[in-house]
């Protein structure tokens, strides 16, 4: 308002007391607001600070609080929206539906019933005035238009503070002059909500939504609304306008995201953005504009609001978000992600990238979001704790359950590019094992000690799941080369992707390809029979048994007769003496030097047992005789588990086992 408005709106005074009351800008701004809204309105309020600024007189808190309960009683007619609200009628009226249960004679449930809800009535209205007010206030700051609970709020705040005020009027109270000016500022930080358009403002947003083609007047009266933060999340979370995007880019309202809130006992939060939801409802009208929106977006610590931006790109054709995923790839390391969609989302915008041809910024992204690390930091604070230093495991930046997940998600990749993909893969599982050797201090490490808590590649009872960030990428391997070679991806190309690993993890898992698609690998199979240090080797025993058991019989006579020979030839008895020398301190007897080599024959006839002739049979008939043969030999270490309340084996049973 001008400076005319002002002085045409100053109330009339005597002249005596003309300019003795000198209101702040806030104070004039409301008597001019109240005296448009009504004419007097204005005078009356300016004469509750006229009364006050009178100290020599006595009365002057008294006609003060006159004159501030006549204001309260016209506000209702200035304010139709406002209705009246007689506390003390409510209560009167609680108390009479109390009066009239009792004479009827009621349960004593009815009676507990009753007093139930008038306590929660009487508790309800013992709000204080500072609660009160928030509560308009929160209501305002929604944005919203207050429904009837919000304006009976708000009427019996005011309701209140005109009792207060008339037990001041009628000398029932006294109150010093610094308690009647806080009470005065509270009213008055009522009357400023009038002012912002209380009961308006939702109607001039939305007038101001549906602009087909807003102009610079407008933007200025919105950014004038966007001055309360209510106002912004109530515009971009209602209108789907589009012809607001370009006006509002450019003034910089999708620049800079909401970053995480601490709260000050410490927890975090991180709230939405209001922008994301206007910019997903625009994606389809205008792609482009929104793409180059999001990929100019400041970085933020806010992994919700990076959640909801991979979400607005879902929304678009993948040739306009590559540059966009390569910013949005490393979020995955957000601090908080956990806390959100974010790692489900970037799964998907990998297989969106794929399903649009976009394969090297697909790579790109997966290869970020599959990535592993150490946490050195953590493992230092739990070596504090402990007292003593625990090997540390490499992790994802997400927990094991979303990687597998997102193994899963990236899948597609795979159709695109199947040796490309596993690639991938045998990088990440390589890069786990070499990370944890690292560690240990053994970084030139060639084993990998996966066949301790993983005995069977495959699915298996002895797997112990206790590293599910090896198993997940394990199996996720396993089952892609498997199936790229039956749905006619070359077996040799296969091999040679795992063959450029060193660990012998990946050993195992090319057996088991060997196994399962043993029809179309014969070559590969003779050539792993036919190689004597396979023999001995601890951490593909499994797995070169099973296919030793389901895929000897391909192998040509003469490659089964290698292997036949070997065993018939039986160990390297000069190597166990030894061992057993450097253990117990004595040489072995002949009959243990006798048992161990019919031990040792037996386990290595016994995965070719279908496929004996001859002489061998005859061997393997007599070892079987002569000696036990162990429960599970497809395994170096078998381990069974019980749990019960009663014991599976009586005191007896247990006597008769060997140590």
């Amino acid at each position: 308002m001008t400076d005319g408005e002002s002085n045409n709106l100053q109330p009339k005074q005597p002249n005596d007391l003309e300019g003795r009351v000198a209101l702040s800008a806030r104070q004039t701004a409301l008597r001019n607001f109240l005296e448009r809204r009504k004419p007097g309105l204005g005078a009356i309020y300016y004469g509750v600070h006229y009364a006050l600024s009178v100290y020599r007189n006595p009365e002057n808190i008294t006609q003060a609080a006159h004159s501030a309960r006549e204001l309260i009683q016209q506000l209702h007619e200035a304010f139709p929206d406002i209705p009246n609200y007689d506390s003390q009628g409510r209560a009167y009226e609680k108390i009479g539906e109390l009066s009239f249960l009792y004479r009827q004679n009621p349960t004593d449930k009815e009676l507990r019933d009753k007093v139930a809800e008038l306590d929660k009535y009487y508790s309800d209205s013992q709000m204080s005035r500072r609660q009160r007010l928030a509560a308009i206030i929160e209501t305002i700051n929604q944005g919203r238009s207050p429904s009837d609970e919000d304006k009976n709020r708000a009427a019996k705040a005011l309701d209140e503070y005109r009792i207060w005020l008339s037990k001041i009027a009628h000398h029932c109270e006294n109150v010093s002059q610094d308690e009647f000016r806080k009470r005065l500022d509270w009213f008055e930080t009522i009357l400023e909500i009038l002012i912002s358009g209380y009961f308006d403002i939702e109607r001039h947003v939305r007038q101001l939504m549906d602009e087909p083609a807003p102009s610079s007047n407008d933007l200025q009266q919105l950014q004038q609304l966007f001055l309360r933060s209510a106002v912004i999340e109530f515009f971009f979370r209602n209108t789907s306008n589009a012809a607001w995007l370009p006006v509002l880019a450019n003034a910089g309202y999708f620049t800079k995201p909401i970053d995480i809130v601490v709260h000050p006992d410490g927890a975090i939060s991180c709230p939405s953005w209001p922008q994301s939801v206007y910019l997903i409802k625009c994606a389809s009208e205008a792609p482009r504009l929104v793409a180059d929106i999001i990929s100019k977006v400041e970085d933020t610590t806010n992994a919700r609001v990076h959640q909801e931006l991979v979400e607005i790109a879902l929304k678009l054709p993948s040739e306009l978000i590559v540059s966009f995923s390569k910013k949005a790839k490393n979020w995955i390391r957000d601090r908080y992600h956990t806390i959100t969609l974010l790692p489900t989302r970037l799964g998907e915008l990998v297989a969106k990238l794929a399903a649009e041809n976009q394969d090297d910024a697909a790579f790109e992204v997966a290869d970020t979001i599959l990535d592993v690390w150490l946490d050195e930091e953590k493992y230092e604070h739990q070596k504090k704790s402990v007292g003593f230093d625990l090997p540390p495991d490499a992790e994802a930046f997400v927990e094991e359950w979303h990687y597998d997940r997102l193994l899963g998600a990236v899948s597609l990749l795979s159709e695109r590019d199947p040796i490309r993909f596993l690639k991938l893969l045998c990088n990440k599982l390589s890069k786990t094992i070499r990370l944890e050797h690292k560690a240990r201090g053994n970084p030139d490490e060639t084993t990998d000690y996966t066949y301790i808590a993983r005995p069977a590649i495959e699915e298996n009872e002895q797997n112990s799941g206790t590293d599910r960030l090896k198993d997940s990428l394990i199996n996720h391997l396993r089952d892609a080369s498997v199936r790229f070679v039956r749905n006619g991806t070359s077996m040799t190309e296969v091999l040679r992707t795992l063959r450029e690993q060193k660990y012998p993890v990946f050993c195992r898992i090319e057996l088991h390809l060997l196994t399962e698609c043993s029809e179309t690998s014969v070559v590969e199979i003779e050539s792993w029979i036919s190689n004597k240090g396979h023999f001995d080797d601890t951490p593909i025993h499994h797995e070169f048994y099973v296919l030793l058991k389901r895929a000897f019989g391909l192998a040509r006579t003469e490659t089964q007769q290698v292997y036949l020979d070997w065993v018939a030839a039986g160990p390297d008895l000069d190597v166990y003496k030894k061992q057993i020398e450097k253990e117990t301190g004595n040489p072995p007897s002949d009959q243990q030097v006798q048992a161990y080599s019919a031990r040792w024959r037996l386990r290595r006839y016994t995965p070719v047992a279908a496929f004996l002739t001859g002489s061998h049979k005859e061997v393997y008939d007599k070892l079987v005789e002569s000696v036990q043969i162990e429960d599970h030999p497809e395994f170096v270490t078998f381990s069974k588990s019980w749990v019960g309340p009663t014991s599976p084996m009586d005191s007896r049973q247990l006597g008769e086992m060997d140590v």
